[in-house]
Formats: structure tokens, C-alpha cells, sequence
């Protein structure tokens, strides 16, 4: 599925010409991952109550837009659950990242101590 893309990024593309296409299992890798962001924020109605947090997943057009979008999910999800339950729930949904992005993203994660 195709989450708000339009090709617009030249005239050529405005004119309807379509340019290159981000390769299907990329695409099928960040709807995996705006959907399990998707998920957390229904459970507890989440979504209603950070309704804004809910729009910027939703909307989000790229995978770097969901990378961002991590810090509010952890805010919306620390107040539900508390911070230890939704730092577990944020490393699960972080791992779903791993090769969308350059490693240096992931350089956090992997310096936690053990």
C-alpha cells in the first residue's frame, strides 16, 4: 500500500510522468512498521488521546518521518504503560527498523548495557 506518495518531486513528475519507484519490499517493510506503531497506539486508545502522535505515524511519507516520530510515540506510550513497559515496546518497534536505515541510527541501541 502506498501511503500519501506522490510523485511531484519535478515537473516531469506533475505532468504525470512517473520517475522511479521505491522498490516494493521497502515499501512493504515501512508499512510493517507504521502499522506495529499503528497497533500501540490503539491499544488504550492511544490514538484518541494523542491524536496528533496517531496523524504524524499515519502521514508519515518516509522511513526517517517514522524514525522521528519514535520520540512522541514513547512519550504517548510511557503514559499509558509506564517508561520501563514502553522502552521494551520501543525496542521491539525499533528492531523493525534495522536495514531501512544507515547504521548509525542504530548505534544507541546496540551501546545499552547489557
Amino acid at each position: 500500500m502506498r501511503w500519501m506518495k506522490p510523485n511531484l518531486k519535478s515537473i516531469y513528475g506533475l505532468l504525470g510522468h512517473a520517475g522511479p519507484q521505491a522498490e516494493p519490499a521497502w515499501d512493504q517493510r515501512m508499512d510493517r512498521v507504521r502499522q506495529a506503531m499503528m497497533d500501540e497506539m490503539a491499544v488504550g486508545d492511544l490514538s484518541e488521546r494523542y491524536p496528533m502522535v496517531a496523524r504524524r505515524i499515519f502521514y508519515a511519507d518516509t522511513v526517517h518521518a517514522l524514525w522521528y516520530v519514535r520520540s512522541d510515540l514513547m512519550t504517548a506510550l510511557a503514559g499509558e504503560w509506564g517508561e520501563t513497559l514502553a522502552q521494551q515496546k520501543m525496542a521491539m518497534l525499533s528492531r523493525l527498523f534495522e536495514g531501512l536505515l544507515p547504521e548509525a541510527r542504530n548505534y544507541r541501541e546496540s551501546r545499552r548495557p547489557g
